[in-house]
């Protein structure tokens, strides 16, 4: 009886503590490994970095790196309630102390806890049919793996992204989307939007919203008398398919391509299936825009498509990879087949004396009109070619200097070529000139001067040193004969044709346009060329070099 006022008074074994595994990943030098540590459930993380530098580690060391979950740094006070696999980086001394003091001034005996997966997978929203209607566009990439066009959005703190005929488009928006701000597209649109909510990693006990207090039990208020319902306007037309036709504006890269959209799509839906058409994966490549005046103007991507059928385009070519413009998908219902003629008749036997009647001829076929020949695609001019040239430096030697070199360039860009490649930098394309070696053995070669232009005649060039060489090649006479030359505005189509000495200059086209339209400011004639998708102007010291034909920008020239 005694032992009973004992036991009761008798310390209670505290129950054993759970342990947790935390696998840490290590990065370096493009190699990775990872290390598995068993802590007790509820252990801060800087304990954890203090066990990953034992025994001799101190807590200096253990502040030069940090962990990270999914990218985003932990803090040293946050403890560890479930398995999970943190990243190792490292910081260095001076910024580990800093994030060390930061994580110190803040309170350390928060009520933290890890997000259960459960809660992490509601990070992403799935709508089907879906879209943002055109607001928020980033960028646009080829989508083979859902997965990892989330972790990109992820990584670059987007707000989600649309899916459509095997592309992704990256939306960002300033404020956290729901199923309100996207817009239904139709049942059988195929556009699927992900929207991506971030949850915490962890959170604090501070960061909590108050719950709020229980209200007390009122009498329910009244109701309203019910109101007759208002009459509900007639449902909108069913959305069905429609064909539209997108032609490039500029007159140089004319082409054109015909997709096909939804009626009650919006101009961005068009873009997007021009985008597809052609393979394209930049938004920027392919934009919308109207004449206004003699200028284009940018049409909105939220503006419905509505009636119109036919837009032009700026921006990248609307021909496929091949070369030819897409065809228009044909709407033409076939014609129907002729009918086949019918069995004539089976004669009646006839006697066996009387010979057997001729079988009736075949009606002949009738005429199938001939294909009409197709278009030809309009020429497309080309920018000069790069030559490859080969420079004899030393020919006992057989050493020669393999050269490639635009086109049209003059002799003296060679000699300049050649004396950068001199690693010791102390050789000067005034030290030598180049010349065409000589067809028979022991020949001197041809001097070529330094202002003549590299064709394909100057495909050998021999090294020819400046004491060989008694004087200097004479320039080749400049041609001044008149030539006629033809200007292009590149925007509006206008065109004019002057007349000016054949080694003229840009700048003196540029003059001889000026008079022959009546143009003062010398701002408002610009001559250019073709640069990929863009132009590039032109310098006025460049020679015309025998092209006839020009594209400009600036004023009208009609």
């Amino acid at each position: 009886f005694w032992l009973k006022p004992v036991l009761a008074h008798a310390p209670k074994q505290a129950p054993p503590r759970k342990m947790v595994d935390v696998k840490i990943e290590f990065q370096h030098n493009g190699q990775r490994w990872e290390h598995e540590f068993n802590v007790l459930k509820g252990t801060p993380v800087n304990k954890l970095k203090l066990l990953m530098v034992a025994p001799k580690g101190t807590q200096e060391d253990a502040d030069k790196f940090e962990l990270r979950l999914k990218g985003r740094r932990v803090p040293n006070y946050v403890g560890i309630k479930k398995p999970t696999t943190l990243q190792f980086e490292y910081l260095g001394k001076d910024e580990g102390a800093v994030r060390a003091k930061e994580d110190a001034s803040k309170v350390e005996d928060g009520d933290t806890f890890w997000e259960s997966d459960e809660e992490e997978a509601k990070a992403w929203t799935v709508h089907f049919n879906y879209d943002l209607m055109g607001k928020g566009d980033v960028e646009a990439m080829e989508c083979t793996d859902v997965k990892a066009v989330k972790s990109k959005v992820e990584q670059f703190g987007y707000s989600g992204f649309s899916l459509w005929r095997g592309m992704a488009y990256l939306k960002k928006v300033d404020k956290q989307l729901t199923k309100k701000d996207l817009q239904f597209k139709g049942k059988d649109s195929g556009v699927t939007f992900y929207i991506y909510n971030p949850e915490p990693v962890y959170v604090f006990k501070e960061d909590r919203v108050p719950e709020p207090p229980p209200r007390a039990e009122q009498a329910p208020p009244p109701q309203p008398r019910a109101e007759a319902p208002k009459p509900q306007a007639p449902p909108k037309p069913a959305a069905t398919p429609v064909e539209v036709t997108v032609r490039h504006a500029m007159p140089e890269m004319e082409s054109e391509i015909t997709v096909q959209v939804m009626s009650d799509s919006t101009l961005l839906d068009v873009r997007r299936a021009v985008m597809a058409a052609l393979g394209e994966s930049k938004l920027s490549e392919v934009k919308l825009v109207k004449r206004s005046g003699k200028t284009l103007a940018s049409l909105s991507s939220d503006d419905p498509l509505g009636a119109r059928r036919e837009f032009l385009s700026m921006g990248r070519s609307l021909r496929q990879q091949g070369g030819q413009a897409p065809a228009a998908p044909s709407t033409a219902k076939p014609a129907p087949a002729a009918p086949a003629p019918s069995p004539a008749p089976a004669p009646a036997p006839a006697p066996a004396q009387a010979p057997a009647p001729a079988p009736a001829p075949a009606p002949a076929p009738a005429p199938q009109p001939a294909p009409a020949p197709a278009q030809a695609a309009p020429p497309v001019r080309e920018e000069p070619k790069d030559l490859d040239i080969s420079v004899t430096i030393d020919r006992a030697l057989g050493f020669a200097a393999p050269l490639k070199v635009k086109k049209f360039s003059t002799i003296q860009s060679v000699k300049q070529q050649l004396a950068d490649m001199d690693p010791t930098g102390s050789a000067k394309p005034t030290d030598w000139f180049l010349g065409i070696p000589a067809k028979q053995e022991g020949g001197k070669p041809t001097v070529v001067p330094d202002e003549a232009l590299v064709t394909e005649e100057h495909l050998e060039l021999e090294l020819v040193p400046k004491d060989q060489v008694e004087a200097a090649p004479a320039a080749p006479a400049e041609d001044t004969s008149p030539v006629e030359v033809t200007l292009t505005h590149a925007v509006d189509g206008t065109s004019c044709k002057v007349s000016v000495p054949a080694n003229s200059t840009v700048l003196d086209v540029r003059r001889a346009v000026m008079a022959a339209i009546g143009q003062t400011k010398l701002s408002e004639v610009k001559i250019v060329k073709k640069s990929g998708q863009a132009f590039q102007s032109l310098t006025d010291s460049e020679k015309l070099n025998g092209r006839t034909s020009l594209k400009t920008m600036g004023c009208p020239l009609g």
